[in-house]
C-alpha cells in the first residue's frame, strides 16, 4: 500500500524547509560572508592587479551600500621591502554629502569625500633592495667596461646617471600620467590611525628601531604642482599623539651578525660593498606575514619557526623584556606636513639642458614637536649606524653630474627637513665611562652608573636641507642649522639644577661638503654662536668632555674605505660671563654654585 502524502504533511515539510535554508543563509551572512568576500577579493587583486613578487590578504570584507562604508580586518600587504598590516579598518565613502572639502583651503570646515580609518598599524621596514640593485647595475656597468676599455670613462660616467635615474625612480614618487581620476574626484581624503608603530629592522640585525603612536589624524591632499612644469602636489598632513621611539632588542634575530663579520679586504670598493649584502633582500623573510606562503625559502640559511597567523600587535615590542633602553625619544604631541611635487618631464630646449635647484620638483618635511624629550648617546648612534648601513650601504663611486633628458621624469633637487620645538626641548647625552678621576660623591654624579650632559631650551628650531643630486664640480653640500633659545646645560657632576652653562640664544651651523672623489679630502665647517653666556667651568667638566669624546669615538678605520675629514670649528660668544673656580678641592655639594 503506497503511503499518501496529504497537503497539510507537504506544507509542513516545504515550512521546514526554507526555514532550515534561511537559518542556513542567515549564518552564512551572519558569520561567514565577510571571510568569503575576502578571500575572493584577495584572490582577484593577487591574481590580476598586484606583481608576482607581493604578498596580499583580507581577513574579512563587509559592506554597507547605503552607508557608504568598507569594513575589513586583519589586511596584511607585504613587498620584498615593506610590510604593512592592520588589525581593524573602515573606508567612509560619503557620497551624499555636498559641498565636501575640495582643498585645504577650499572649504576647509566641510568633511572630506573620502575618510579612512584604521585601528592597529603595524608598517614594517625590513629591506631596501632598490639600492643593492643600483650596486649590481654598477657592477654590471665595470665589466662591460673592462671588455671595451677605450670606452671605460664614458661608461662610469653613465652608469653614475643611470643609478641617479633609476634613484629617483625608485625611491621618489614619481608619474608618467596627470592627476588620476581617483584624485579628481577626492581631491582631500581624512585620514585617522589607532595606536601604531613603524618597526625598521631585518633578522640579520640584532636590534631595531620602533617608533609607535597612540593616535594619529589629518589629511592627505592633492594641489596643484609648485611650478607648472610637474603635474601636481600631494600634501600629508598628521597630527599624532604620544610618540615615542625605542630601540630594542630583535625577536626575530637568527644569531648571524653578517655586517660585524670582518670580510677580506678588496681593492674593488663596489665589489667589496655588493658581495656584503647582495644576499639580504634576496633571502630575506617577512616577520608578521607566513614565511609558507608565496614567498620563497633560502636553503642556505637557517629556517625560521612558523609564524602564528594571529595578530602579535605591538605586545612584541613593549614586553618588559624588550625594556633595555629608556626611549630615545618622546613628545606628547607631534605634527607632520610631508609635501611633494609629482615630477612632470624635462621639456626640450637648451634652457633645460642643465639641471637648475631653484627650478626642481620640491620635497619637504617639516615637523612641529611639543615638549620634545631626546635621549642619544653613543649605543643608540652605533645602532644607528648599523640600520643605516644595511638599509643604505655605500657604493664607494665618484659623483657625476646630473643631465637632464629632454622627455624623461624631472629630477628632485634637494630634500628640505625643518623641525620646530614647541614648549621646551630637552636632549640629553649620556655615555658609560670610569669615573675615578672625579672627587665629587659619585651619588650625586648620575642614575645607573652613567654620566650625562643634559641640554635644555625653551623653544628650538632645526632645518636640514640634503641636495639629491650633483649639479657641479664642487660636489654635495649639506647643511644643518641650530636655533636654540634660552638655552641651558647641566651634567652628571651634581645632582644641583644649577647649569654650569646657559646662554639666551644658541645658533650652530653645520655645512659637509663632499668633494666628487668619493675618497677625497672632505671638508665640515662647525660655527657656534651664544650671546649672553654664562659659563661656571671647572676641570671636571672638561675630563667629562673628554670621557664623552672617548664615549663617541669609533672603531679604527679602514684603510681601503677611509674618508679623510678636516673640522674647521668656530665659536662664537657675546656678552659672555666665565667662572673659573680655584678652590676646587673646597667643593662639598654644589660644583655649579658661584
Amino acid at each position: 500500500m503506497v503511503p499518501v502524502v496529504t497537503m497539510e504533511a507537504l506544507d509542513w515539510f516545504l515550512f521546514t524547509l526554507a526555514c532550515l535554508l534561511f537559518g542556513v543563509v542567515f549564518i552564512f551572512f551572519l558569520f561567514f560572508a565577510g571571510y568569503v568576500l575576502g578571500f575572493v577579493i584577495e584572490k582577484l587583486l593577487s591574481t590580476f592587479f598586484l606583481p608576482k613578487d607581493t604578498y596580499f590578504h583580507i581577513g574579512s570584507l563587509n559592506l554597507s551600500i547605503l552607508g557608504g562604508r568598507i569594513l575589513f580586518k586583519d589586511v596584511v600587504f607585504a613587498t620584498k621591502n615593506v610590510c604593512f598590516r592592520v588589525v581593524d579598518g573602515a573606508i567612509t565613502i560619503r557620497w551624499w554629502h555636498s559641498p565636501v572639502r575640495e582643498s585645504l583651503d577650499t572649504n576647509a570646515h566641510a568633511p572630506c569625500r573620502l575618510s579612512l580609518q584604521l585601528e592597529g598599524v603595524e608598517f614594517l621596514v625590513f629591506n631596501n633592495s632598490g639600492k643593492y640593485d643600483q650596486i649590481e647595475q654598477i657592477l654590471a656597468q665595470r665589466r662591460k667596461a673592462k671588455d671595451n676599455p677605450k670606452d671605460e670613462a664614458n661608461e662610469s660616467d653613465e652608469a653614475a646617471e643611470e643609478i641617479v635615474k633609476q634613484l629617483a625612480e625608485d625611491l621618489l614618487p614619481t608619474s608618467k600620467y596627470k592627476v588620476p581620476l581617483m584624485l579628481r574626484l577626492m581631491p582631500v581624503i581624512d585620514l585617522l590611525f589607532k595606536k601604531g608603530c613603524v618597526y625598521i629592522g631585518n633578522p640579520y640585525i640584532q636590534n631595531m628601531s620602533v617608533p609607535t603612536f597612540k593616535r594619529a589624524s589629518g589629511v592627505l591632499a592633492t594641489e596643484p604642482a609648485t611650478l607648472p612644469l610637474d603635474y601636481y602636489k600631494q600634501v600629508l598632513i598628521l597630527s599624532m599623539v604620544n610618540v615615542k621611539g625605542k630601540i630594542v632588542s630583535n625577536p626575530d634575530y637568527n644569531g648571524e651578525e653578517l655586517l660585524r663579520k670582518e670580510s677580506p679586504q678588496q681593492h674593488d670598493f663596489v665589489q667589496f660593498a655588493y658581495h656584503n649584502f647582495k644576499t639580504l633582500y634576496k633571502d630575506i623573510r617577512l616577520t608578521f606575514a607566513d614565511a609558507d606562503q608565496n614567498f620563497p625559502a633560502s636553503s642556505q640559511l637557517p629556517r625560521r619557526r612558523k609564524m602564528s597567523s594571529t595578530w602579535l600587535g605591538l605586545s612584541r615590542f613593549t614586553s618588559p623584556d624588550y625594556r633595555k633602553e629608556e626611549p630615545f625619544f618622546g613628545c606628547p604631541g607631534l605634527t607632520v606636513k610631508y609635501s611633494y611635487d609629482v615630477p612632470g618631464p624635462v621639456p626640450a630646449g637648451a634652457e633645460h639642458a642643465t639641471f637648475n635647484p631653484s627650478l626642481a620638483p620640491t620635497w619637504a618635511f617639516h615637523f612641529t614637536i611639543d615638549g620634545a624629550k631626546l635621549r642619544y648617546g653613543p649605543w643608540i648612534n652605533r645602532q644607528r649606524s648599523l640600520l643605516q648601513s644595511f638599509f643604505y650601504p655605500p657604493t664607494y663611486e665618484n659623483r657625476a653630474i646630473v643631465k637632464p633628458v629632454a622627455g624623461t621624469a624631472r629630477t628632485y633637487g634637494r630634500v628640505v627637513v625643518d623641525v620646530e620645538f614647541k614648549n621646551g626641548f630637552e636632549f640629553m647625552l649620556p655615555f658609560d665611562e670610569s669615573r675615578t678621576e672625579f672627587h665629587h660623591d659619585e651619588k650625586d654624579l648620575s642614575k645607573d652608573n652613567a654620566l650625562w650632559f643634559d641640554i635644555r631650551a625653551d623653544s628650538a628650531t632645526m632645518k636640514y636641507v640634503q641636495p639629491w643630486v650633483v649639479t657641479d664640480r664642487t660636489g654635495l653640500e649639506v647643511a644643518i642649522d641650530f636655533n636654540l633659545n634660552g638655552c641651558s646645560a647641566t651634567s652628571s657632576l651634581s645632582s644641583s639644577p644649577m647649569p654650569f652653562l646657559s646662554a639666551s640664544t644658541l645658533q650652530a651651523k653645520l655645512t659637509m661638503r663632499y668633494p666628487m672623489i668619493w675618497n677625497a679630502l672632505n671638508l665640515w665647517l662647525i660655527d657656534v654662536s651664544l650671546d649672553q653666556v654664562k659659563v661656571l667651568l671647572l676641570n671636571d667638566h672638561i675630563t667629562l668632555m673628554r670621557h664623552l669624546i672617548n664615549g663617541w669615538s669609533g672603531n679604527p678605520p679602514d684603510p681601503i674605505h677611509f674618508v679623510p675629514t678636516r673640522y674647521d670649528v668656530r665659536l662664537n660668544f657675546t656678552n659672555y660671563e666665565a667662572f673659573l673656580n680655584v678652590n676646587e678641592k673646597n667643593i662639598v655639594n654644589k660644583p655649579c654654585d658661584p
